[in-house]
């Protein structure tokens, strides 16, 4: 087996996924390699700590008594069933970051790939679009009685996106002060993948404002957001 194909594979041996001829060709390949073997300490290692990590604890630091009230379920819309949100992870085989930024990415690039094929259509009934429960955002309500309009869904979001903003702000402040609690793999692991979800805010903002009618693009924006709460969320509870 190559070295690039080793690689490739390398997470899934770690995590124990991988068939038995793939598994046998990795062993032996690590037997001879070691960048590979290098490598797969690095996976274990980070594999160990994050499986270290306590589920939930609060900084004890008074900045968090005002941002977790934010962070509550309060009467918001939820995200139709079929847009998939990110949430928990129960997983040992990669980091929670990693999952985020890996699940927001798959949301974004499918729903592009919908949006595309389908001509960039949007709908005219206007919509309010909300994340999953659990984070800050209020919606105000869509009456029957209000004309369709030509923003409708970007309009309806744009009081979710402050209240996103204001509150991933305020967690990015507190991240800011406990960066020395955070080993330097798991802070450059956690600031690599906030640029992945970033990227995809920006493209999915940038996609709403040119078809501000789109309820799909309202909701992937409305995912994107999420997954930046919840990476930041569960960075500061480390």
């Amino acid at each position: 087996m190559t070295h690039e194909r080793t690689l490739e594979l390398l997470d899934d041996y770690v995590g124990g996924e991988l068939a038995a001829p793939d598994e046998r060709d990795v062993r032996r390949h690590l037997m001879q390699c070691d960048d590979c073997r290098a490598e797969e300490r690095a996976l274990l290692a980070l594999l160990d700590e994050a499986a270290a990590l306590p589920t939930a604890i609060e900084p004890a630091r008074d900045l968090w008594s005002q941002i977790a009230p934010r962070l509550q379920p309060r009467d918001t819309v939820s995200v139709p069933a079929e847009v998939p949100v990110i949430g928990p992870r129960h997983t040992r085989r990669v980091p929670w970051w990693m999952q985020a930024a890996a699940a927001v990415l798959l949301v974004t690039t499918s729903s592009l790939v919908t949006v595309s094929v389908m001509g960039g259509r949007g709908t005219t009934d206007p919509v309010a679009v909300a994340p999953a429960a659990g984070t800050p955002v209020e919606k105000a309500p869509v009456t029957a009685t209000q004309p369709a309009r030509q923003d409708a869904a970007l309009a309806s979001f744009r009081p979710a996106e402050q209240e996103y903003q204001v509150a991933i702000g305020d967690l990015q402040k507190l991240l800011q002060t406990q960066r020395g609690r955070m080993s330097p793999r798991t802070a450059a692991t956690v600031e690599a993948n906030l640029r992945v979800i970033d990227k995809a805010i920006q493209e999915s903002s940038a996609a709403l404002a040119a078809d501000p009618n789109s309820r799909e693009l309202a909701r992937m924006l409305s995912t994107a957001y999420d997954a930046k709460l919840d990476v930041l969320r569960r960075a500061v509870q480390l």
